[in-house]
C-alpha cells in the first residue's frame, strides 16, 4: 500500500523530525508562559484616543500605502481593530429617533 522510493527516505525521515519538534515546541510553550515585550506605542494609543475624546476631536488612522496582501498592512487593519474597540469604550453609543410617517 505504502511503499518508499529508496530517494525519498530522507525527506520522509526529515519530515518526521520537524514534525516532533514543532509538536514538542508547542507542548513547552503551553506548560510555560512566554514573555513577549509589549510594544510602547500600543500601551498609549488608549491615552490618546481619551484625549481625542476631550477635545472632541476625531480619530485618524491609515494603515499604510501598501497592498491589501502585505503582512504590514494586515497587521495595521489588526490594529485598527484595537482602535475601534478602545474607541468605542470611550464613545457612547449615539441613537438615531426613528420619525414615523404620518
Amino acid at each position: 500500500m505504502f511503499e518508499l522510493i529508496p530517494g525519498r527516505i530522507g525527506q520522509a525521515l526529515l519530515l518526521i523530525i520537524v514534525l516532533v519538534v514543532v509538536f514538542e515546541a508547542s507542548r513547552i510553550t503551553l506548560r510555560r508562559k512566554v514573555k513577549a515585550r509589549a510594544i510602547d506605542g500600543i500601551e498609549k494609543l488608549e491615552i490618546w484616543i481619551r484625549q481625542a475624546k476631550k477635545l472632541d476631536r476625531c480619530v485618524f488612522f491609515s494603515p499604510g500605502t501598501a497592498g491589501v496582501g502585505s503582512t504590514d498592512t494586515l497587521a495595521a487593519l489588526e490594529l485598527l481593530r484595537y482602535v475601534r474597540s478602545v474607541k468605542q469604550r470611550y464613545t457612547p453609543a449615539k441613537l438615531e429617533r426613528q420619525t414615523t410617517a404620518s
